[in-house]
């Protein structure tokens, strides 16, 4: 088997991390989505690693292998923009297994 066939059946450090989050926030929310892609007719514009639901709450969560919280909160600034509703924002580090919540501008 090549290097490439052996890919699509072991999952990346980032889907285990996506994975290991959403095993843990699951439970407190009404529905939980993950991997969602955000795109016009021409092309996709962002991905949701997951985005969560509570009642009237909106929760988007960006996954990151390292602590790269800079590029995280930049991608949750245009995921907020390109939703055009209110929600909350966290970051997750998978190598520490940290969950932060992070102001974003909203819109």
């Amino acid at each position: 088997m090549t290097g490439m066939h052996r890919r699509c059946f072991t999952l990346k450090n980032h889907d285990r991390y996506v994975q290991r989050l959403y095993d843990r926030i699951k439970d407190d929310y009404d529905a939980v989505e993950r991997h969602v892609v955000l795109s016009s007719k021409k092309c996709t514009k962002a991905e949701i690693d997951i985005i969560a639901y509570k009642d009237d709450e909106v929760h988007v969560y960006e996954v990151k292998c390292s602590y790269r919280f800079y590029k995280a909160r930049k991608q949750l600034r245009k995921i907020l923009r390109l939703l055009k509703k209110p929600a909350v924002a966290f970051f997750y580090c998978g190598s520490a297994d940290r969950l932060e919540k992070v102001a974003v501008a909203q819109y």
